[in-house]
């Protein structure tokens, strides 16, 4: 049986936002639910891919590891958002490297699903490209950021990005949950 929060995760992620409970639901039953701990690596950059991944809760780190051995962080993200699915457009090989760095509920899907619903779905097709565009579109304008900001900047750019937005009728202050803690 299927966490109750599975379903919810979901229909929440931009890839699946416009299928019909129908084709909801051939994912959701082939879908796995994970829960992994602070530090572990769900996956290596350049390793064979079997799964992608829909964030439940929690929070996962994006990373490439340079030549020279330094960890460059790619993106960091948290529920609603998919990982790995891009493995199907690069040789069934993950395109980047994912550590969990705050406790994370995860829906494990086998990349075939994918690839089947791709091949029988415009429309999915379609919503798979929108959901990459967006997320490259992210990351151009991260990148930009990043040429044109210090670290002291990214950071609070990144802490902002945390906050809801706070009611329209009051005023004053923001909390945020930081995902992760540097020491």
């Amino acid at each position: 049986m299927q966490p109750e929060y599975s379903l919810g995760s979901l229909k929440s992620a931009l890839l699946f936002a416009s299928l019909s409970d129908e084709e909801i639901t051939c994912f959701h039953n082939a879908a796995q639910p994970r829960s992994y701990k602070k530090g572990k690596i769900l996956y290596l950059q350049g390793e064979p891919a079997e799964n992608f991944y829909v964030i439940c809760s929690g929070w996962i780190k994006l990373f490439h590891t340079m030549p020279e051995g330094e960890e460059v962080i790619v993106d960091m993200l948290t529920s609603g958002h998919i990982v790995g699915e891009s493995a199907i457009f690069d040789h069934d090989c993950y395109t980047s490297s994912a550590q969990v760095v705050s406790a994370v509920q995860l829906l494990s899907i086998p990349l075939k699903v994918l690839k089947e619903r791709i091949s029988l779905s415009p429309k999915f097709a379609f919503n798979m490209l929108t959901s990459m565009s967006r997320h490259h579109r992210r990351h151009y304008g991260a990148m930009a950021l990043n040429a044109m900001q210090s670290a002291p900047q990214r950071i609070g750019c990144f802490l902002l990005s945390l906050c809801a937005p706070p009611p329209k009728t009051k005023r004053g202050l923001l909390f945020f949950l930081c995902p992760m803690i540097k020491v």
